[in-house]
């Protein structure tokens, strides 16, 4: 992806730690539903007559560094099942443990099979540093299920994580980096598809899921976010089942350009970032729901921009919270 942007459209070329920082302050701060840790033996991927993750997911270093730290506990305890000298349910419950152990250690939430929060926070903060240095910018896609509770409650938790693993497909189907072929492409032609490296996808929150696009310009990323809504109820269908409604979500889109004379430390940069695409969400939830959102800002000014790309239409906050329509030729 390349990096050209023009001047003052987002966040502008050697941002000082004034303006991002009074950026950054008046962004609101919004709790993420918390998550839960599956407490069945099919949620985590085994299989009664195997001990062996199942390997869609089980081909990160550090994960499978984790998880032959326990795999000859893991046999052991297997011939131990089969000569029935310990029940069922104390193997699935230490297997569980283990398994969460070896998931931990990896930074990989056990549902989704993306990277948890905490890996999140230290990968953003690295993929902002090499951009830094090349002097690319950074993009966020954030991702809410809308109205995913409800949904919850009313097919119960199986099937609402089911659909969570469906949008986390879609994301890990939307920031493949191709040239040449699309989403629906590479699956009618059984292309496996591969995440580029200088990419991080990640569970934020219970229903919240966010991408990392290393070098990708906001626009760039608006064209991600498409292919991420396009891809999901397909995705969806196949974790799922074909029964459910469809489940809609709201997705927010920043881009940062963090220069190497900026004294913003990564961290707040990092922050800074994941706010605004947040922030973003949060329009998209305001605005209805079920759309992209992408936050903007433009050169010399605080005010944060949010563009619905569903409608072309451009909001910011008025000084009441509330959000005002903007006329074209002042978006």
């Amino acid at each position: 992806m390349n990096g050209d942007r023009s001047a003052g459209e987002l966040q502008p070329r050697g941002i000082s730690a004034k303006e991002p920082m009074a950026i950054l302050s008046a962004l609101p701060e919004r709790k993420t539903t918390p998550i839960d840790r599956p407490t069945t033996f099919t949620d985590i991927g085994f299989h009664a007559n195997s001990n062996m993750i199942e390997t869609e997911w089980g081909n990160d270093p550090t994960f499978l560094r984790a998880k032959a730290e326990f795999e000859p506990e893991v046999d052991a305890l297997l011939d131990a099942l089969e000569a029935h000298t310990v029940s069922r349910e104390v193997a699935i419950r230490w297997l569980l443990d283990k398994h969460g152990e070896a998931i931990t250690a990896a930074g990989i939430d056990e549902l989704t099979r993306l990277y948890n929060r905490t890996t999140w926070a230290e990968q953003i903060e690295s993929m902002l540093s090499r951009d830094q240095r090349s002097g690319n910018p950074t993009s966020v896609i954030m991702v809410d299920l809308d109205n995913f509770k409800l949904a919850n409650d009313k097919f119960g938790h199986p099937k609402g994580d089911a659909v969570l693993k469906g949008v986390a497909d879609a994301l890990r189907h939307g920031i493949i980096h191709t040239d040449s072929a699309t989403v629906e492409d590479q699956a009618e032609n059984a292309v496996k598809p591969t995440i580029r490296r200088t990419d991080v996808a990640a569970r934020y929150g219970g229903d919240e899921l966010i991408a990392g696009l290393s070098g990708a310009t906001a626009d760039e990323a608006a064209e991600i976010a498409l292919r991420i809504q396009k891809a999901t109820p397909a995705l969806i269908e196949e974790e799922a089942g074909p029964d459910l409604p469809r489940q809609t979500m709201s997705i927010g889109i920043a881009e940062i350009r963090y220069e190497r004379e900026s004294t913003l430390s990564v961290s707040d940069a990092a922050l800074l970032l994941t706010k605004m695409a947040d922030a973003a969400v949060y329009v998209a939830k305001e605005l209805g729901k079920d759309r992209i959102v992408k936050a903007y800002t433009k050169s010399g000014s605080n005010t944060i921009y949010y563009l619905d790309l569903s409608t072309g239409v451009t909001h910011i906050r008025n000084a009441q919270g509330k959000l005002e329509r903007l006329e074209p030729g002042n978006a």
